[in-house]
């Protein structure tokens, strides 16, 4: 994955992705699909999204994230998205999206979700 818009780091089992950008619009879709096409041809199947340091998202980026679920639970794993800001949160909402996604408060939840699988 691009380093300037993502970090990626591992724990276990479980991949971590942060995006490092504060509004997530459509010019960074392509390296976002890429990005996690990579991680599952890898093999990993439990990633978390840390979401802390993105302010908004375009329709775009959430029928991607909606894919992405939909990849990761294809390869038999899952996505959970945390540390998501009210704005973005928001979003979700409006669109029924949060109902969708596995949605924790703090990246040590998302890391507890995959623990209790």
């Amino acid at each position: 994955m691009s380093e300037d818009l993502y970090k990626v780091e591992q724990q276990g089992d479980i991949v971590i992705v942060t995006l490092s950008l504060g509004d997530f619009l459509h010019d960074v879709n392509e390296q976002l699909m890429k990005g996690f096409d990579e991680l599952f041809t890898q093999g990993h199947k439990k990633i978390v999204l840390d979401l802390a340091d993105t302010n908004y998202m375009s329709s775009l980026i959430l029928a991607s994230l909606v894919f992405i679920q939909k990849m990761a639970q294809e390869k038999g794993g899952n996505l959970v998205i945390c540390n998501i800001k009210a704005r973005v949160q928001e979003i979700l909402t409006m669109t029924n999206l949060d109902k969708v996604f596995n949605i924790t408060r703090t990246r040590e939840e998302a890391m507890s979700f995959f623990a209790k699988q």
